[in-house]
């Protein structure tokens, strides 16, 4: 069983290979509304666990969150680079 972060991610187009690297041209922007959304209601529900999960597994990760919401465009140029 993995853990609740790479549970998750398996299971989101986020962090498709594929969709990735065709930096999500195939993904209609609803669909891909609506899974950043999703994405976002997991890390709310499940803050507490992940920050345990991230500590655990490295010193070297760090969890950067303000608690604000980032937009779809600024998250497309975080993505491109």
């Amino acid at each position: 069983m993995g853990t609740k972060l790479f549970d998750f991610l398996d299971n989101t187009i986020l962090f498709d290979d594929a969709a990735l690297a065709s930096e999500f041209e195939a993904v209609d922007d609803p669909r891909l509304r609506d899974e950043l959304s999703r994405y976002r209601e997991f890390v709310d529900g499940n803050l507490d666990d992940l920050r345990g999960e991230i500590d655990s597994a490295s010193g070297g990760l760090k969890l950067l969150a303000d608690g604000g919401r980032i937009s779809l465009d600024l998250l497309s140029r975080l993505l491109k680079n």
